[in-house]
């Protein structure tokens, strides 16, 4: 008596899957944030030269507690640096010609780690009032 064998090979186990690469979805992300900041510059006339200190800070901040929800996001996913991505873009562009690299720089980081810190307490002061502090740190 002989087996009966099927010989037909087994199906091989997908090796793609729907779901986009970690480097892909870092790069829509990035995208979106980069569309998001033009709107935003486009919208309010945030600007460095017209706007005081203040008036800029309360922008920005009032801009980015609007984005709060998607900030929590990208930080529990891990990709917050995005945003800090973005800061540096616009705010070494804004300061390029009136400072240093160095001095831009320490601004860049420095108004970006406000931010998270705010972020990650629950943004718990206004806009306003973080624009306040944040202007204190500066004029001093």
């Amino acid at each position: 008596m002989t087996a009966n064998l099927d010989t037909t090979p087994a199906p091989k186990a997908s090796t793609k899957t729907n779901m986009p690469s970690p480097m892909g979805t870092a790069l829509t992300f990035a995208k979106h944030i980069t569309r998001v900041t033009a709107e935003f510059i486009e919208k309010t006339g945030i600007s460095y030269e017209r706007d005081t200190t203040q008036e800029y800070f309360v922008k920005l901040l009032t801009h980015m507690k609007a984005q709060q929800w998607f900030c929590e996001a990208l930080l529990r996913a891990g990709l917050i640096y995005l945003v800090k991505d973005e800061f540096d873009r616009v705010f070494l562009r804004v300061y390029a010609g009136k400072y240093d690299a160095y001095k831009s720089s320490f601004l860049a980081g420095g108004i970006y780690n406000v931010f998270l810190f705010w972020l990650t307490n629950g943004c718990p002061e206004t806009p306003e009032a973080l624009a306040e502090k944040l202007t204190g740190l500066l004029e001093k």
